[in-house]
Order: C-alpha cells, then sequence, then structure tokens
C-alpha cells in the first residue's frame, strides 16, 4: 500500500503566486537582528519605485511588520478568498490581522498548517515581488514554506555579532545545497560595506510612521539592499 500523502493546499499555493514575479524569503535564523525591519524597508523601497509590490509577515507567533509600518484598523477583503489590504502601496497580509495581537500558542506541525492555510485563501493577483518576513531560525517550519515556492531567492540576515555570523554561517547551507540565490545583509554594522545596513539609533523612535522611517539612515542604506534586489540581487 502507498502510504504517500499529499497535501492539495500545495497546488492550491501555487496556483495563488502564479502572477508573483519574485519572491523574496527575509531570514534571519534568530531573533532580534532586524529580520522584520529589513523586509518592511525592502517592501516601502521597491514601492517608492513604482513596483507592485506586497508583503507576507510569516512570523506568526511573533508578528512585528503591522507595528513597524503603523498599519492599524486594516483587515483582509473577501473576493474569492482574501484580497490583503493595501498600506503605503503594499499589499499587506500579517496573522495579526486574525490574532489581533493576541499570543498563538501554536508549536511545530500546528504553524505549517497555519501558514500553508494562509497562503491557500490569500489572493495576490499580479506583483513584481513579495517580501515574505520569515519565521526566525531554521526548523521543519522553515522547511515546510520553502517547499512551497517552485522559486525564490534568501535575503540572509546577519549582525556583526560572531555568534549571528556563526548561526547564519551553518543555516545557509541548506540554500546552498538547494542552489538557492542568497544575498547576505549585515544589519547594524558598525560602517558602511557592501551589503551593510548600518546601526541606527534614530530607527526605533520612527516605528510606526513610515514617513519618519524614510528620513533615517536605516532605509537610506536598505535603498541600497532594494536597488541590489531589482538588478537580480546574487
Amino acid at each position: 500500500m502507498n502510504n504517500l500523502r499529499i497535501d492539495p493546499r500545495e497546488a492550491i499555493i501555487k496556483d495563488r503566486m502564479i502572477a508573483v514575479k519574485n519572491i523574496w524569503l527575509v531570514s534571519g535564523f534568530k531573533g532580534g537582528i532586524g529580520k522584520s525591519l529589513i523586509s518592511v524597508a525592502v517592501a516601502l523601497g521597491l514601492a517608492d519605485k513604482g513596483r507592485k509590490v506586497g508583503l507576507l509577515d510569516l512570523d506568526i507567533t511573533s508578528s512585528t511588520d503591522h507595528i513597524i509600518l503603523g498599519a492599524d484598523n486594516l483587515y483582509p477583503r473577501e473576493d474569492m478568498g482574501l484580497l490583503p489590504p493595501e498600506f503605503e502601496k503594499i499589499k499587506f497580509m500579517s496573522f495579526q490581522f486574525f490574532s489581533k495581537s493576541y499570543p498563538l500558542g501554536f508549536r511545530g506541525n500546528s504553524i505549517s498548517n497555519a501558514i500553508k492555510e494562509l497562503l491557500c485563501v490569500t489572493v495576490w493577483g499580479e506583483l513584481d515581488f513579495l517580501i515574505i518576513d520569515m519565521p526566525p531560525g531554521f526548523s521543519d517550519t522553515t522547511m515546510d514554506v520553502i517547499k512551497l515556492f517552485d522559486k525564490f531567492s534568501v535575503i540572509a540576515v546577519s549582525t556583526p555579532s560572531p555568534l549571528s555570523k556563526k548561526i547564519l554561517e551553518n543555516s545557509v547551507k541548506v540554500y546552498k545545497d538547494m542552489k538557492i540565490g542568497i544575498l547576505f545583509v549585515e544589519n547594524m554594522a558598525q560602517k558602511a560595506k557592501i551589503n551593510s545596513i548600518r546601526f541606527d539609533p534614530k530607527i526605533d523612535k520612527a516605528l510606526g510612521d513610515v514617513k519618519k522611517i524614510k528620513r533615517t539612515q536605516f532605509y537610506k542604506d536598505a535603498l541600497k539592499i532594494v536597488s541590489k534586489i531589482e538588478g537580480g540581487g546574487v
């Protein structure tokens, strides 16, 4: 007897993504390194360049993209699925719309199933770029998510910390083995370097206000990453 089980949701998700030209997963491999800030900044930068952009917050146990954006009182509209609300020219989807900031006590397979359900019902339409803020770490959930997309690239975020860099070095081996394109970004850098975003003490006070975010050095450095992504990135 063949015990192979096929999840029909995976075919639905691929169909939902058919008009999405480029998918970028923003992976941090550990928490507290600015992965969500970079996800938001990249999405904002691409939208300002006239690109059709989607932003998906898949960090379901600790969603923060809506806080960074100041995106309050939003909710998807139903039309043959869920249409992400638009905020600052970005189609934005987050589990926060459903959890209302209450902690979600999901574990293991429950997280993967929740992500699949969200991707099944979300109608993105035509996008030039979909930026996905991934859960931290490299777990079964991450492996389940990357199997859902036929083609994607990765923004791999670290900080100058030796621990952060070591974790990143170990984690990206999986992507390299899969021949996935990777753009390495060092956040909180002490000086300007290739693919780095300098430490900016003003960014915390700008959170929740897109206009203020766009005036920070953090955002200006992130725009260099945006240009790299537009050009292929890896």
